[in-house]
């Protein structure tokens, strides 16, 4: 939602229940807001929760019955004009209680959401991008996940080495480039030195810091890199899973350990799912702590097999799928795709459209190539 942006309403999560974004939504894009309040607005929270909720005869039920779980949400609404709420233009505020009964244990659990119109990193501009991207549809965006190479990635990056006819130099970390004004050499953590007209760097942002370049990058480059852009505890595991459900699509909650289960294919037994996580504490080479997060979606659900990859402790990925946080899809990007002397910058992190897929990689990567070749004039 930049400069130019025709915005008619915004629904946002608690990181950006903040005065000065609503003001900007209201006075700048003439539009309504949706936000959530909790804890970052203390003040808001308790004058919320303070209404007269209980006055409010009025109110609409849903109830969903599935998954191994019984739920029942109630909604309130209440007008708060002249109720004395400190928020700009508040006109309107909104309660949610949810009742989830596990069918299996009888466990009742409730939670309540307050509105008024790891959200602790990341910006709502990076899901807004994905979202416009995606024609604001969910199934759409939901079934980027659905496309795959026939051969897989690995089978692209073959067919890419081959129509190259390039030189492979594997288990080689890098630990400096230098550039020298009319060459840039390239020293590995081995002592072995590469030389060449121009360089494309192609690691994540996140690992740029790991790296010493010569002359130092500059500070945009350098602040891009110590703040992450890459999701920066992210892990993803492949699970055998086998069920009451069949294959099964899941999102959690913030705050789940597993963010999102996706099908892969059926098995002999069960089926075969991937997961994602941005959750410190979840171990993805315990089977006994994935047992437990998918058992918060489905719980028949047994894993019986699963594989996993912290790529946050990776040294060589220093995070996961890319994320922004506020201010760098606004600010920073289009400084950080530019090249730097006889350097050209290509990741996924940095494409302008489908940031951290494989689409972003490759967007990223052929304007890297047109830099190094001359063909970008406007050096973007």
């Amino acid at each position: 939602m930049g400069a130019g942006t025709g915005v008619s309403g915004c629904v946002s999560c608690a990181l950006h229940t903040q005065r000065e974004h609503a003001r900007w939504l209201v006075e700048e894009k003439n539009a309504h807001y949706l936000m959530v309040v909790k804890g970052n607005q203390p003040t808001l929270h308790a004058a919320v929760r303070a209404l007269p909720w209980k006055a409010v005869t009025a109110r609409r039920y849903d109830r969903e019955h599935g998954h191994g779980r019984r739920e029942t949400r109630s909604i309130r609404a209440l007008t708060v004009t002249g109720l004395g709420l400190d928020f700009p233009y508040l006109v309107q505020a909104v309660k949610i209680h949810r009742h989830r009964t596990d069918l299996k244990t009888g466990k009742v659990t409730r939670q309540t959401i307050h509105f008024s119109g790891g959200s602790a990193r990341g910006a709502l501009t990076q899901m807004a991008q994905w979202w416009a991207l995606s024609d604001w549809n969910y199934q759409k965006f939901a079934g980027v996940y659905s496309y795959r190479l026939v051969q897989g990635t690995a089978g692209l990056i073959r067919a890419m080495l081959a129509d190259a006819g390039a030189d492979l130099v594997l288990n080689s970390p890098v630990a400096s480039v230098t550039d020298t004004g009319d060459r840039v050499r390239v020293t590995t953590r081995g002592g072995a030195t590469h030389q060449a007209a121009k360089v494309v760097v192609a690691v994540p942002v996140n690992v740029w810091k790991d790296i010493a370049f010569s002359p130092v990058l500059p500070e945009q480059y350098r602040g891009a890199s110590a703040a992450t852009i890459g999701a920066p505890t992210a892990k993803k595991v492949w699970l055998h899973i086998r069920g009451d459900h069949g294959l099964a699509y899941a999102r959690g909650e913030e705050g789940t350990p597993l963010s999102t289960i996706v099908p892969s294919h059926a098995l002999g037994e069960g089926y075969l799912a991937y997961g994602f996580s941005i959750d410190p504490g979840l171990d993805v080479s315990n089977r006994q702590q994935l047992q437990a997060a998918v058992q918060r979606f489905d719980p028949s659900a047994q894993v019986l097999a699963a594989k996993g990859h912290d790529w946050g402790n990776d040294p060589y990925a220093r995070g996961g799928w890319t994320f922004k946080q506020p201010g760098q899809l606004t600010r920073t990007l289009r400084a950080i795709q530019r090249p730097v002397g006889r350097l050209a910058f290509a990741s996924s992190d940095i494409a302008s459209g489908w940031s951290g897929w494989v689409d972003g990689a490759i967007e990223s990567g052929l304007r890297a190539a047109a830099q190094v070749m001359g063909e970008c004039p406007d050096d973007h």
